[in-house]
């Protein structure tokens, strides 16, 4: 029994462990991280151990990992403790969300422990620019001619859609569409600079993004904004934070969730 809970657990809190990313350049990177977990059975209280992850890239969104360690577990009357040996494959999902799998074999080193087999399914995010790669600017770097886009904090469209499920619309159809949007376009680069100045706040250190500029999507347009005059019409309620204020709420909760330095 303890050769399935082992697994369990050793499962958990290796797929939890958070490794530094940097730009995916085919080659070899090595990250090292901290991991700490719970039991999802009463033999053990708890674990804590060091991972080290080589890490070898094929393409942007291809890897191969292989990963090692010490993970101790904490247990009443003989602590235990376990080295990984684990080979895996990472994919990522776009340019954030990545997916990987890792099996391998567990060795116990103290206390009564078997060797056993050890899977890891994970499924993770990768920041941009904590993981030191560019952002994509598809603008050709034109900021004279720089495209406008309306930004619309994530408060106002729960407010908006709050108030319209009060007042449901009237009549023979009892259907409509509603712009929930601030109404007030603004330039790409400006969005970005304050973005860089919010977590140059948040963080007390300056932020300066990696920028790549890139010709422009087939289809984009020059500028876009939402109506709100039927939003107004219905409930009197329009967006109205600035970006100013919603890159730095966005920034401050950034920072404490996800305990970047």
């Amino acid at each position: 029994m303890k050769k399935v809970i082992f697994t369990a657990i050793g499962t958990l809190v290796l797929s939890s462990v958070a490794f530094s990313q940097t730009p995916y350049n085919k080659g070899f990177r090595l990250g090292l991280g901290l991991n700490g977990g719970f039991p999802t059975d009463g033999d053990y209280d708890g674990s804590l151990g060091i991972d080290a992850r080589l890490q070898y890239d094929f393409t942007k969104n291809t890897s191969i990992t292989l990963t090692s360690g010490y993970t101790h577990l904490f247990a009443e009357p003989e602590e235990v403790g376990f080295v990984p040996a684990k080979l895996g494959f990472k994919y990522f999902l776009g340019n954030q969300f990545y997916a990987m799998g890792e099996a391998g074999a567990a060795f116990g080193v103290n206390g009564n422990i078997d060797n056993s087999l050890i899977v890891a399914p994970v499924f993770g995010f990768a920041n941009k620019y904590f993981a030191g790669e560019p952002i994509r600017i598809f603008n050709n770097g034109d900021f004279e001619n720089d495209l406008y886009r309306d930004f619309t904090y994530i408060d106002d469209i729960v407010e908006g859609i709050v108030r319209l499920l009060n007042h449901p619309p009237q009549g023979e159809v009892q259907h409509k569409v509603y712009n929930i949007g601030n109404n007030k376009p603004e330039k790409l680069m400006v969005f970005i600079s304050t973005l860089e100045k919010a977590f140059s706040k948040a963080l007390g250190r300056e932020v300066v993004f990696e920028k790549t500029f890139e010709p422009l999507k087939p289809g984009d347009v020059p500028a876009t904004y939402a109506s709100t005059k039927q939003l107004q019409d219905a409930v009197g309620f329009k967006p109205q934070t600035p970006i100013e204020v919603g890159l730095q709420k966005f920034a401050d909760w950034y920072v404490d969730y996800y305990k970047v330095k």
